[in-house]
């Protein structure tokens, strides 16, 4: 029960933070933009009477804090604790999903203006680009070189918070205000999201190799979420192995380097932590 509405509110956080880059234009005419609109209008209308979108979007981020309080009051509900506690844990959470949104986003974003990209793509190029910004403040690279920088920016701010949180968390459970433990088991949950994002991204990577063969319609939403959430990491694949004829290796080849490296990320964790 406690999965499924983690799921919910994870979409409804993704939906708010999609929100933030839209224009009008697009939440009244772009079919995300519709979803988008038909989930959040209702609230973002009643109670800021018709008030400009960019005045509202300040709140966005208001109104995932709110979220993530009333998550951990479900939390405390359910399983009963500490209310203080329950609410941590669920900012806790908040912020690691948002820390493997922006990943996503991030990766995605690196398809715009090429061949890979789709509709989609441009607003999660708008999400991931303040990270690049911020990277390219201190680091001059140019190309998607940078992008996987703003990646290990994004982890290390996010654990960051995260040990924050924990730090308050370990302190209320137990009393003692321990300084280095918070970073390492926040380190390590970041870890182990990461490594779950790796096990979903192997099963997209076969849906796209079955798709393949079938030859679906390439204007199908669903088909192109699943082309850009695993082209920016298929696309060099395919380059490094061009097809045999009418056999792709690359999708095997990358589900291998996947499981490899996610087997080695369970080590990782098991040998440090």
């Amino acid at each position: 029960m406690i999965s499924f509405v983690n799921i919910i509110v994870y979409v409804y956080v993704s939906i708010l933070i999609l929100r933030s880059v839209m224009t009008m234009q697009e939440l009244h005419f772009n079919p995300i933009g519709k979803v988008v609109a038909t989930t959040t209008d209702p609230i973002f209308n009643n109670i800021f009477k018709g008030k400009p979108k960019e005045q509202t979007d300040k709140f966005i981020s208001v109104f995932i804090a709110i979220i993530a309080l009333m998550l951990g009051v479900y939390y405390w509900a359910l399983r009963g604790g500490g209310l203080i506690t329950s609410i941590l844990m669920g900012f806790n959470n908040i912020i690691g999903f948002i820390m493997i949104f922006y990943m996503i986003s991030l990766l995605l974003g690196s398809l715009v203006n090429t061949a890979g990209a789709s509709f989609v793509t441009t607003f999660f190029y708008r999400i991931g680009l303040f990270w690049v910004k911020l990277v390219r403040t201190f680091v001059p690279i140019s190309g998607n070189l940078i992008v996987f920088i703003a990646i290990l920016l994004v982890f290390i701010v996010f654990t960051f918070l995260n040990a924050i949180i924990s730090g308050f968390y370990l302190y209320i459970s137990s009393g003692k205000l321990l300084y280095l433990y918070p970073f390492v088991i926040s380190a390590q949950g970041s870890l182990i999201s990461i490594i779950n994002l790796l096990r979903i991204f192997v099963w997209l990577v076969i849906a796209r190799a079955l798709m393949s063969w079938v030859n679906p319609d390439p204007r199908n939403i669903f088909v192109q979420i699943i082309h850009s959430l695993t082209e920016p990491v298929m696309a060099p694949f395919r380059k490094i192995i061009p097809p045999l004829g009418l056999i792709d290796l690359s999708p095997i080849i990358l589900i291998f380097l996947i499981e490899f490296m996610r087997i080695f990320l369970l080590r990782l964790i098991g040998t440090i932590f």
